[in-house]
């Protein structure tokens, strides 16, 4: 686990509790995910600051580096918590869609949950066999980025059904996939 803080120093707050995991874009330093454990003062303190969505951030410290992360503004943000044998808790904050709502957040980004991600949301032809393909093609159309994070492999996808569309028929009328 990785420490994560939580520092107001105008209103003289300082928490930490333990990321257990979390996903973030590297290009804007927004947390997309989060699944931390604590006292309950502190989990019920960073998730309040990531969730009021006003640009606070949490410094989680690794053994290479401090990342100052926040939540995305644009972003629906929940998060839940549950109490511990031992009296602490677990805290998850999840962000949901933004500015378009065909943002998904896929938390478990392995070619073949990608795939069924894309097959079970899009009412498209999609055949298994295109699994590593369709991942690598929706990379190379920016409608698939990878995360970074902690002890998960996440990924966003941002497409929508005339995208993925145009993808596969590309894909069929250019031979690399087979119908």
């Amino acid at each position: 686990m990785q420490r994560i803080e939580y520092t107001d120093y105008a209103r003289g707050i300082s928490v930490a509790a333990w990321a257990e995991r979390y996903a973030y874009d590297p290009a804007t330093d927004c947390l997309h995910f989060l699944s931390l454990a604590g006292h309950p003062g502190a989990v019920k303190a960073i998730l309040a600051a990531l969730v009021s969505n006003n640009g606070r951030s949490v410094e989680i410290t690794t053994e290479e580096e401090k990342l100052i992360l926040s939540a995305a503004r644009w972003k629906r943000l929940s998060s839940t918590t549950t109490r511990l044998a031992g009296g602490g808790f677990h805290g998850i904050m999840v962000a949901g869609g933004g500015e378009n709502d065909r943002e998904t957040l896929i938390l478990d980004a392995t070619p073949d949950t990608i795939f069924r991600v894309v097959y079970e949301t899009y009412p498209i032809t999609a055949l298994s066999e295109w699994t590593d393909w369709l991942t690598r093609e929706l990379q190379e159309h920016k409608a698939l980025s990878f995360l970074s994070g902690f002890n998960m492999q996440a990924a966003l996808l941002n497409t929508s059904e005339e995208k993925l569309d145009a993808i596969i028929s590309e894909g069929v009328s250019s031979g690399r996939i087979v119908f």
